[in-house]
């Protein structure tokens, strides 16, 4: 399957949801996002992936990740009922292509992140957002080295 950029204003992508919200949906039933579908995974299966990697992946080496219940006192308040998970890949490369990468969870699944050390609030936020998360990881992944 090949994903492709939303307009972001709504458009294709806000149809596209809404046609696999209502397809097969009795009129006037309820719909939770967390239970739409593209047919193949759920938008809670997709969540509950994404901490599990999010997971292995602050697991992934000594040092990286940290979790915190507050963001930056200069930036937003932080959502609530949400922690932020953040992993440096920097670190991993010893150089400067890789860059820190946050993701937001759920507190009903802090207990799961034992283990990664806690901060007293989150740094400023770089303004990075989802495509600067994915540049940066693709960018880490170049560095592997393969035995």
């Amino acid at each position: 399957m090949m994903l492709l950029p939303c307009d972001r204003d709504g458009g294709e992508c806000a149809d596209h949801v809404q046609h696999f919200a209502l397809d097969g949906v009795p009129a006037g039933e309820e719909i939770r996002m967390k239970d739409v579908s593209d047919g193949h995974h759920s938008f809670r299966d997709l969540y509950m992936h994404r901490m599990a990697l999010t997971l292995a992946l602050a697991h992934s080496g000594p040092g990286r990740a940290w979790r915190t219940k507050l963001h930056h006192p200069d930036d937003s308040p932080m959502f609530e009922g949400m922690f932020l998970v953040g992993i440096e890949l920097a670190e991993a490369l010893h150089d400067d292509q890789g860059g820190l990468i946050l993701y937001h969870h759920k507190l009903q699944y802090w207990d799961l992140f034992d283990g990664i050390p806690e901060r007293r609030h989150a740094p400023k936020w770089d303004g990075a957002g989802p495509e600067v998360t994915v540049e940066r990881l693709l960018n880490w992944r170049k560095g592997w080295k393969v035995f």
